[in-house]
């Protein structure tokens, strides 16, 4: 029995019930009086003892089978495809080719990408015989080569695979690019004929985001953010799609890095961690963003302390912090998804989420873990009624066998999206997600909901 939980909120006397069998199994020494005890003892009781790991089968058998992984993979080197000096100019850090003021975060989605791709090439788990793989991967940088090459190197690159023997013969098995610079997308920026895209049309793509995924999802609860520029056409131009988030964040070396168990997170000694700038957001996102900046939402208020919550700060206080924080909040902003997820994921911080369209947004590696894996989401009107007691009540109401289980599946998504470590799970997580998903019903065949700005 799981005492709590998060789709149905517990009674106070629940909470305190549920907390005292557990306490009792796993705290020995703790000397517990015969009423109930008060939300405050529990806490202080499993702060002052660390918690005994104790594993959940399912997260068990996941970490097990991907470890296990044989799923073989093609990846294409020829240097027409790999398009090697580009790469090198963007690990160089050289002077950008990109001409426009806006867009200049997604260079660093696209060293994500290259980073993907390195360790997809570097993997035992790649073949050179085509007849062992069970799908293909073309190694462009797309984002790389929009950054430090041009639309004509890209159009090049993608004519390369297109006249291979190999496309020709296994296009319902590519996927034709992973390409997770947002809105920088098809054959406009590919420098690519339609004629040339309709040839990717049995191919799956990787993506940051669903975004056709997203205007279903607003079809029916409603767009924050009308003129948005969301395009759904890659719903026709590609028969899948894979959704993996902001490219590469969680192996973005300068992103703090701390291997998750209970015991660690259990030390850690901030409850919330939160800081955005004071700047106003799209989309409708600021009263989210600026909850805590009121003088009813004062930081002193919550019930779990300490906490690191208000505008910016610096650098060096932002790592120390955010690292040794327990609950990071992930917040929309001009869209449902945030670059803090990742961030929060790789320093072994659960992602608390407040945006109820982000697991439809950024399903990430869904064919393996869900959000309520790994995560703590609060939803958007709950918050915006009350963005502190909203947080700690969700809390509060963790029983102590659901936080075990969160964190293993937390430190279970740190392995597959931390690509740079040593026992990353990044290449076998991946390799799943595109087979699973190439089972899944093409999605051209699934209606697309225009909305009325984006027709």
């Amino acid at each position: 029995m799981i005492c709590g939980g998060l789709s149905k909120r517990p009674t106070y006397n629940t909470v305190c019930g549920c907390a005292v069998v557990l306490l009792l199994l796993v705290l020995p020494n703790v000397q517990l009086s015969l009423g109930p005890l008060s939300i405050q003892q529990i806490r202080q009781a499993v702060g002052n003892e660390p918690i005994p790991f104790s594993s959940s089968p399912s997260i068990q058998d996941l970490t097990r089978m991907l470890e296990g992984s044989t799923t073989r993979y093609y990846i294409y080197n020829d240097e027409k495809v790999v398009l090697p000096k580009i790469r090198a100019r963007a690990i160089q850090n050289a002077p950008l080719t990109w001409k426009h003021n806006w867009g200049k975060r997604f260079a660093d989605y696209a060293m994500g990408e290259i980073r993907w791709l390195e360790a997809l090439e570097s993997h035992p788990l790649r073949t050179l015989n085509i007849s062992e793989a069970a799908f293909f991967i073309t190694s462009i940088p797309v984002g790389a080569a929009l950054f430090w090459g041009s639309k004509e190197d890209l159009g090049n690159a993608f004519r390369a695979v297109l006249n291979s023997s190999v496309f020709q013969r296994y296009p319902e098995r590519h996927v034709a690019a992973i390409a997770t610079t947002e809105k920088v997308f098809g054959s406009h920026w590919w420098g690519l004929a339609h004629e040339e895209m309709q040839q990717f049309k049995p191919a799956t793509i990787v993506r940051d985001s669903d975004m056709p995924g997203l205007l279903d999802w607003y079809h029916q609860h409603g767009n924050p953010c009308k003129n948005s520029g969301i395009d759904p056409k890659e719903k026709e131009l590609f028969s899948h799609a894979v959704s993996l988030g902001f490219g590469g964040e969680g192996s973005r070396p300068n992103n703090p890095y701390h291997p998750i168990d209970m015991k660690s997170w259990n030390n850690k000694t901030f409850w919330f961690f939160y800081h955005s700038r004071i700047q106003a957001s799209l989309c409708n996102s600021t009263q989210f963003r600026h909850a805590f900046f009121t003088n009813e939402t004062k930081p002193a208020y919550f019930d779990h302390q300490p906490v690191s919550i208000g505008p910016d700060i610096p650098p060096e206080q932002w790592i120390q912090e955010f690292s040794d924080s327990k609950f990071c909040l992930v917040i929309r902003g001009d869209t449902p998804g945030s670059r803090a997820l990742n961030r929060a994921i790789r320093a072994g911080c659960m992602p608390l989420i407040v945006s109820d369209a982000l697991p439809i947004y950024q399903p990430i590696y869904h064919k393996t873990l869900e959000y309520d894996n790994f995560a703590l989401l609060v939803g958007d009107d709950e918050f915006l009624k009350d963005p502190i007691g909203s947080l700690d009540k969700a809390v509060a109401s963790l029983s102590l066998t659901k936080l075990r289980s969160k964190i293993e599946g937390l430190r279970l998504m740190q392995r597959i999206v931390t690509a740079d470590q040593p026992d990353s799970l990044f290449v076998p997580a991946f390799a799943r997600e595109i087979v699973e998903t190439m089972k899944d019903t093409p999605q051209h065949d699934s209606p697309v909901y225009y909305d009325a700005d984006n027709k």
